[in-house]
This record gives C-alpha cells, structure tokens and sequence, in this order.
C-alpha cells in the first residue's frame, strides 16, 4: 500500500495531475501505454476537469460549430452529436452514455488505453508505423480519426506534445 501511495504522490508530481487521475492512469497503464501518457492526454484533451454533480465535460456540435468544455444543467436543443465525453474525450452518441462516462474517470483511463491498442494495430497494419514507432501514428488516430494518421497536420502536433510531455519522445 505504501508503494502505490508513493507512485500516485510521484505522478502527480511530476505531471501536476489530481490525484484521482494518477491513481486512475497508474491502474489503467499497460507495458506498452504508460500512465505519464494518459495522463498528459488526459490534460491535453480536458485539463483534468472531472464530472461534477450537475456538469459534463464534453465536445459537442452547437448548432454549425465544434463547443469543448462544460455543460452545466440540461443541454440545449442546439447541441448534437457526436460527443466526446469525459477527461480523455472519449466518443459516444447519446447525452446520457455521456454523462455517464463522464463520470467513471477510472473507466475512462481503461477506456482510452483500449482505443490506443486499437489505433496501434491499424497504424501497423496500414503501414504508416512500426511495432517500435507506433505511438505518434495511434495518439494522432485517437486525436483525430483515420484521416489523421496520414496526414501531417494539428493531430501529430497533439500526438508529438502529449509525447514530449510525457517524457517519451
């Protein structure tokens, strides 16, 4: 107990994350998608702002234009879909599987390493990574889509800061 106190005290140390979201991203990390990482795309992505009674982080359309940030009380008829939701910006289609990712900030850790498997094995299938070269491709295919991944636009410069910041490039 003692040494997974000592790890969440240093995550969040040194990434400046509350620690709901170092204990979270150390639960969440695998070999191969280190918690420094979700956690930076974590603040990338929402700066760490956490569902509270009454609000929902989230991307949305409001009316012809892409809103980010908090809704707070009921969602306006403009608003619509597709979100993305919760600290990682993960996607979903109805408000309410929003809200309630929004609030599993743990199931939203797992989720996103599991989305970061998915875009490796298609950044490697599709050829545009390696087995040893794959994060860049995958966090740029998680920023921004397909697309993404074969073009050299504001997805990589996402994918190449939350790199830095982590330590890992």
């Amino acid at each position: 107990m003692d040494h997974l106190l000592i790890v969440i005290a240093h995550l969040s140390a040194l990434t400046g994350a509350p620690p709901s979201h170092a204990m979270a991203a150390h639960a969440a990390e695998t070999d191969l998608v280190p918690a420094r990482q979700l956690l930076r795309q974590s603040w990338r992505e929402s700066r760490w702002i956490a569902a509270r009674p009454g609000q929902v982080t989230v991307s949305r359309m409001e009316g012809s234009k892409r809103r980010t940030g908090v809704i707070r009380g009921r969602w306006r008829p403009i608003v619509s879909g597709p979100y993305f939701c919760g600290t990682l910006q993960l996607k979903r289609k109805t408000q309410d599987s929003c809200r309630a990712i929004d609030a599993d900030v743990p199931g939203s850790y797992r989720e996103a390493v599991a989305h970061l498997m998915d875009w490796r094995a298609y950044c490697i299938n599709m050829g545009r990574a390696t087995v040893t070269d794959w994060r860049t491709c995958a966090l740029a295919g998680y920023g921004g889509g397909t697309k993404a991944t074969r073009m050299r636009g504001r997805a990589w410069r996402y994918a190449r800061a939350v790199l830095r910041e982590a330590g890992l490039q």
